[in-house]
């Protein structure tokens, strides 16, 4: 039985807002059943929470938003901060006499929920180029230099120079997405949204924050506006799912290098790139580049033991990204105009040697976000690219092996094959202002081995889960005839290192 609006308004009352933590035991021990973990939907379902969003207080949404990833169950530590951040949202709510949504805003088709259900850490969309051949796409760089990014290295050090503090750097945005707390994003988005619970672009730029981005010129007119125009809307408003989106394109401006260096200091070593405002060494060869990452993933898997990069940590990326983006601009200035690229250079098979992406590091699978193979331990991922002359159509094949079973049997291999296509095309960098080649794969059906020699196909869930999109929606940043480098990220610190395989 769902609560009463008098009897949430009477918890909060009591103290609810800050509950003890036997208060937090009792309500994760009845949301779990006893379990160790809480899924998303046996958490709403608790009488309290219940009663927030039959007070319209909150909607689904809204709560997605603050758990992050609807599919993953969470812990108790997890449990706690999105109980008690839900609470936050209804006190604002009781503070600001806020409109309820009305019901329809809650029946949103559930395969499309899938497909936003993005979590911590920001998923590109994929509306971007997507059928757009290279050949056909004159994609004309307008992008404006950031002055802001030169101007926090210069105010961080004069800082350090002077031996102070970091300076405040105020009303500059968060330097990532992930900097955002869940519940700020719900916050932000009851400030400008109306009734039905969806914000205009108007709406968006009365918004403190982004109004004072853009009286300072941090944030240009015409960049939120293409970022507003990528935005899935309903009408001409955006819901709360997209506005975490643009919320995380618009922080990720404000990423910065700290490299303090002077460029006087360096002269004949550094050399300064003024559309990013990055101090980078001279360009060295391509070839000498290459094998020293070639080198450095070697090194690395033999330290962490398990491999492509599942064993891998934060502390250890640093030097691979780096090299990474040495050798994406010491590529793309022998690549020269990115429209005439060939894409019949990803023609073959390729396997998976590295990646310092987080996502990959907390599921160690692409297709297996359903978990259809029990106690997978990842061994491979093998990549094909094909084009059928006869139709000109790109085909794509992916297979990943894994060792399955308990610890103390006998385990046994068993394989996931997703199939679809592929495209390539360019897209705007809102990061560098320069244009990124996008590798994007459709896997439109994914099988898998049972223990008992059977193949079954997996749901749709599968196609929708955080690690397939991203995975299928990169940009190449690398490519010859034995190796290739492909980004997830406008920034570059999520790598994956493809090795090309004899045919």
């Amino acid at each position: 039985m769902a609560a009463t609006s008098s009897s949430v308004g009477a918890a909060l009352q009591q103290g609810m807002l800050e509950p003890t933590q036997e208060e937090l035991l009792e309500l994760f021990d009845t949301a779990s059943g006893g379990r160790t973990t809480v899924s998303f939907e046996e958490a709403i379902s608790l009488d309290g929470v219940d009663g927030v969003l039959e007070e319209g207080a909150a909607t689904i949404k809204e709560l997605e938003v603050i758990w992050g990833d609807a599919d993953e169950a969470v812990g108790f530590k997890e449990f706690s901060k999105w109980y008690c951040d839900v609470l936050k949202v209804y006190d604002d709510f009781l503070m600001q006499d806020a409109v309820a949504p009305p019901d329809d805003l809650l029946e949103e088709e559930v395969s499309e929920e899938e497909l936003r259900g993005m979590s911590d850490e920001q998923l590109l969309e994929d509306a971007p180029a997507m059928g757009v051949q290279v050949d056909t796409l004159k994609t004309p760089n307008t992008r404006q230099t950031r002055r802001t990014l030169e101007d926090e290295l210069n105010l961080k050090s004069l800082g350090k120079m002077n031996n102070e503090e970091e300076p405040d750097l105020e009303g500059v945005a968060a330097p990532s997405a992930s900097g955002r707390q869940n519940v700020e994003i719900t916050q932000l988005f009851r400030q400008a949204c109306d009734e039905m619970n969806l914000m205009s672009y108007e709406a968006l730029k009365d918004i403190p924050e982004i109004e004072s981005l853009l009286e300072e010129e941090d944030l240009l007119e015409e960049e939120l506006q293409a970022m507003w125009d990528d935005l899935p809307k309903k009408g001409d408003a955006i819901d709360v799912l997209a506005f975490r989106d643009l919320l995380a394109k618009v922080d990720e401006l404000f990423e910065y290098v700290d490299e303090d260096e002077e460029e006087e200091e360096k002269e004949g070593l550094l050399t300064m790139e003024e559309d990013r405002g990055i101090a980078r060494p001279k360009k060295r060869s391509l070839n000498k580049v290459k094998q020293e990452m070639l080198d450095l993933v070697r090194s690395l898997e033999v330290k962490e033991g398990k491999p492509c990069g599942l064993g891998g940590r934060e502390e250890t990326d640093g030097e691979l990204i780096k090299l990474s983006g040495e050798l994406e601009d010491i590529w793309r200035d022998d690549a020269g105009d990115l429209s005439d690229f060939d894409a019949t250079q990803l023609s073959g098979d390729w396997e998976l040697i590295y990646s310092t992406s987080e996502k990959w590091r907390r599921w160690g699978s692409i297709l297996n976000a359903g978990r259809e193979i029990k106690d997978a331990q990842f061994e491979a991922l093998i990549q094909n690219f094909s084009v059928r002359e006869e139709d000109d159509y790109n085909e794509y094949d992916m297979e990943e092996v894994f060792q399955s079973g308990p610890e103390d049997k006998e385990k046994i291999e068993l394989c996931m094959r997703g199939q679809g296509s592929w495209k390539v095309a360019l897209q705007q960098n809102v990061v560098t202002g320069e244009e990124d080649l996008v590798l994007k794969l459709e896997i439109t059906a994914v099988e898998y081995d049972t223990p008992d020699d059977r193949v079954e196909f997996t749901s749709d869930k599968t196609l929708a889960s955080q690690m397939c999109r991203t995975f299928s929606y990169g940009f190449i940043s690398f490519i010859d005839e034995d190796f290739r480098v492909i980004r997830t990220s406008l920034t570059g610190r999520s790598i994956y290192l493809f090795r090309k395989l004899d045919s």
